[in-house]
């Protein structure tokens, strides 16, 4: 089959071609041939005219000569319009079709004497029909006939009934019942039968998604479509070209990801979608663009378009009328719905200026004025904020700033678009200054970083006076971020520098300095100027809240425990008074970084927070720790957040990569994230030494880790360095370096103590374990793993407690099973190799047959080579040669290149793509 239009059309396109092959057949016990005419049924958008344009090629692919005539709304009025167009289209026929045409006698030549028009354009039409036997005739839009050409058709195929020829009709029907009463005498005459196409199902709606993004969706993405298509093809094919011009998709590592809260941009004018909208008459196409605005507000539609827009009344109802007989509208409880949710989303995009604030200012009366029932925030929202220009600007500014700031967290790139109309409605410079600092916020939270910017400037402009309090500090902090998030990398440097000023007082220019200096990863140097500086800062209470959760997280970072547990611990009432939830998140983020995970959960349980109101990447990071590992690629591909967790998240993918057997992938995100500044780096080197580790290059392992020592110590900076020491550790122990492992664990041990966390004190108990084999240190590390809620982590803990023989080998199938949850092929692999060496029976053999050629098939599309896949399997070439053919001959693949498609368009079977 061609073209994404007709994907999941399959089955129905044979279905249409078989049964025009079989339009011949033998007749009936009645005496009547089998249906010669086939009624392609379905609402708009469902792909109609597609599947007649692949009928026709199947069917010439097939040898059968067939004849399309497309039908408009403009010749229904026409006696014998369509007839005479089938007369001129069928005279114009190759002469090489006509002369295969046997010659037939009878009274179907001409029409008897006396016939009325009718019946001699049917006789005509017969006659040609006859002379070209095997003709598949397509007529599209079979619901525009004229009244002369059904009765026509009719006859026709009852004349024709038992001749070659076979009619397929497209009509746009959203049921059965809607069908033109001529073709519903022939169904029921047995004369025609009807193909319905439905909206997709689930699967095949995924997977056209997928052909047209080029890329898998993933969950969000492909519920999202879902919803605002219900499944049908033209509405999945246009609201993914909205979200694609709104910047809201973006396509990483095979997968299609929805950014944010974006919504679609308004469709071209010029879109096949809109082009189809625009041939409803007038004042149907008005109407439904009225509709698209005004539905919410259900039985007050038709009065409250028939004012904004000047229409008639009775015009109107009979125009939503015709809307639900087109399949557009639906009719529910006392108004109307859209059937498909994205017809709303496309005609809305196709008003004009003047139609929109119209129609907003109408629906803002009716709420106003309490004759409208309750609506949601968002709806009102948008309404206050395009009808502004012809409104209350006081009091509209007032709901669009308070409705804004409500929504600020929970979606906040909408929230940013209310604010900054809220700041073009303010009544009054106070209103404006409140209403600058909530926006600037927001673009903060919706990435949206210019804008930011640019209100935090204009707040920056105003004088003191004219500012909320604490909204200075604020908008220097916001510019702060909105300058890193813009990468304008230099002028954060000239702040941290102390060259560029941070604010208009002391003690924001040391805040807004130690701020800049955390963004560049340079933590002891932000603590150390803050705490110094505390003089400055410390008599503002803005500041002094600011700068206290600064030095917390900056001495968490750095390794002075007093400060972690100050970030454990419930904020004193200067830091509740202002911005109480940013704070908590800001806390949440930099316990994550250290891996205090259920520390972190404390302080959103205490906030009364749940994980969805912190940011992409410090959500990213808690799936990761909790071993929700898929969700934590899906936050590391679309979050943004806070800079400090970002080295962080891009460290848990590479492991996430390195687990699920995609080394060269884990990397690419490495060397990803390299390219951006001040991402924690030794963290990055500390992935790096794992992989080369498990590439059998311990030596590149060891320049790893000593590179990322050495980035820590440069910046002063403790968290994740007991990881490197502990990499140093084994590898010391790998090679039979005593004196080496006994280095490792004194610096496993030191950074353990420095950080203070229960992730560290494990880090340190496994080092012990790996140097001294003590049963009492493992019990104690199983034990402490097992409080720390990371699988990943206790599967490691298992792992080498059995392996170093200081625990039951039965540890080892609790491990396998921890791995078999986070689908850590790799881990998986080499587990079960040591099981054997341990005698640990490894349960499902089939499976893990099944599971050991997956892992070969995704290293393959990373593209290793039989050396490279022995090294990892740890196995030889040869065994590596014999698994690849029992590979090809059990899937049926036939080379590299197929396994490797297959995984990377998510054919291969179940979890092999993930």
């Amino acid at each position: 089959m061609s073209g994404h239009a007709v994907v999941g059309r399959e089955d129905t396109v044979r279905e249409i071609v078989n049964g025009a092959a079989g339009a011949a057949g033998a007749a009936d016990d009645a005496g009547r041939g089998p249906a010669v005419l086939t009624v392609l049924a379905g609402p708009a958008g469902t792909g109609r005219t597609a599947v007649l344009g692949e009928v026709a090629c199947e069917a010439a692919r097939r040898g059968q000569t067939t004849l399309t005539l497309s039908l408009s709304r403009h010749g229904r009025t026409v006696p014998l319009h369509a007839a005479a167009r089938l007369a001129a289209a069928l005279t114009r026929l190759p002469v090489a079709v006509r002369r295969q045409a046997p010659a037939r006698r009878g009274p179907d030549r001409e029409a008897p004497a006396g016939s009325t028009g009718i019946e001699q354009v049917t006789a005509e039409l017969a006659r040609l029909l006859l002379a070209r036997p095997g003709l598949l005739l397509l007529v599209d839009d079979a619901q525009w006939l004229d009244a002369s050409s059904r009765q026509v058709l009719e006859q026709l195929v009852h004349r024709l009934n038992r001749s070659t020829a076979h009619w397929v009709c497209a009509v746009r029907s959203p049921v059965a019942a809607h069908l033109p009463p001529a073709l519903r005498r022939l169904v029921a005459e047995g004369a025609a039968r009807v193909v319905t196409l439905p909206p997709l199902p689930r699967q095949v709606a995924d997977r056209l998604a997928a052909d047209l993004l080029q890329a898998r969706p993933d969950r969000a993405l492909a519920n999202r479509l879902r919803r605002d298509s219900r499944g049908v093809p033209a509405a999945l094919h246009a609201a993914i070209d909205g979200y694609a011009a709104a910047g809201a998709l973006k396509v990483a590592d095979g997968r299609a990801h929805l950014l944010g809260h974006a919504g679609p941009a308004p469709l071209p004018p010029g879109h096949p979608l809109l082009a189809r909208f625009r041939l409803l008459p007038e004042p149907v196409w008005t109407v439904a663009k009225a509709a698209a605005v005004l539905h919410p507000l259900h039985e007050l539609l038709p009065r409250l378009a028939a004012v904004a827009l000047g229409l008639d009344a009775g015009e109107t109802v009979r125009a939503l009328e015709t809307l639900v007989e087109e399949g557009i509208l639906r009719t529910a409880g006392r108004g109307w719905r859209f059937a498909v949710p994205y017809w709303a989303e496309a005609l809305a995009g196709a008003l004009g200026p003047y139609e929109r604030r119209e129609l907003a200012r109408a629906a803002v009366t009716a709420l106003w004025s309490g004759e409208a029932g309750p609506v949601s925030d968002d709806y009102r929202a948008e309404q206050l904020m395009r009808c502004r220009p012809l409104g209350e600007p006081g009091r509209i500014g007032g709901e669009l700033l308070a409705l804004g700031t409500a929504a600020m967290l929970r979606t906040p790139g909408p929230a940013a678009r209310w604010l900054a109309a809220a700041v073009e409605s303010a009544a009054g410079a106070r209103q404006r200054a409140v209403a600058l600092a909530e926006h600037a916020n927001a673009g903060c939270l919706a990435a949206d970083h210019a804008a930011a910017a640019h209100s935090a400037d204009q707040l920056l402009r105003l004088r003191a006076g004219q500012l909320p309090p604490g909204a200075a500090l604020d908008a220097q902090l916001v510019r702060v971020t909105a300058l890193w998030g813009l990468r304008d990398v230099a002028a954060v440097r000239r702040i941290a520098a102390g060259e560029q000023q941070a604010g208009h007082d002391a003690a924001s220019r040391a805040v807004g300095r130690a701020i800049a200096l955390c963004l560049l990863g340079r933590w002891d140097e932000a603590y150390r100027r803050l705490a110094g500086a505390r003089g400055s800062w410390a008599g503002d209470a803005a500041a002094a809240a600011v700068g206290e959760l600064l030095l917390s997280c900056a001495g968490a970072v750095t390794g002075r425990p007093g400060r972690l547990r100050q970030l454990l611990e419930a904020p004193g009432a200067e830091w509740a008074a202002r911005c109480p939830e940013l704070w908590a998140r800001v806390r949440v983020g930099t316990l994550l970084v250290c891996q205090e995970t259920e520390g972190s959960e404390r302080v959103l349980a205490a906030a009364r927070l749940s994980a969805e109101r912190l940011s992409g990447v410090d959500r990213g990071l808690l799936a990761w720790q909790r071993g929700r590992w898929d969700e934590a690629l899906y936050h590391a591909r679309t979050g943004t957040g806070s800079e400090a967790a970002s080295g962080a998240l891009q460290h848990a993918v590479a492991q996430i990569l390195l687990g699920r057997g995609r080394p060269a992938a884990a990397r690419a995100a490495l060397d990803a994230a390299r390219a951006e500044p001040a991402t924690s780096g030794h963290l990055l080197d500390a992935m790096d030494a794992e992989i080369a580790w498990t590439l059998g290059d311990p030596e590149r392992a060891e320049a790893h880790v000593a590179d990322g020592l050495a980035h820590a110590a440069e910046d002063a900076v403790v968290t994740g360095t007991a990881d490197l020491w502990l990499i140093r550790v084994w590898l010391a122990v790998s090679r039979g370096d005593p004196a080496g492992a006994r280095e490792g664990l004194a610096g496993v041990e030191r950074a353990a103590a420095l950080l203070g966390t229960v992730h560290g004190e494990l880090t340190a108990l496994l080092a012990r374990v790996a140097v001294h084999r003590d049963p009492v240190v493992a019990d104690r590390a199983v034990a402490l793993a097992r409080t720390l809620g990371q699988p990943r982590a206790l599967a490691r803990t298992l792992s080498v407690v059995a392996a170093t023989g200081c625990g039951a080998t039965s540890l080892l199938s609790e491990a396998y099973e921890l791995y078999g949850g986070l689908d850590a092929l790799l881990y998986r692999y080499r587990l079960r190799r040591l099981m054997r060496e341990h005698d640990v029976p490894v349960p499902h053999r089939a499976a893990a047959v099944s599971e050991n050629e997956r892992l070969l098939a995704t290293l393959i599309a990373e593209g290793s080579t039989n050396r490279q896949l022995a090294t990892v399997l740890q196995t030889s070439e040869k065994s590596v040669e014999g698994v690849l053919t029992r590979l090809f001959a059990r899937t049926g693949y036939r080379s590299r290149v197929d396994v490797a498609t297959a995984i990377l368009t998510g054919e291969y079977p179940a979890g092999a793509g993930r």
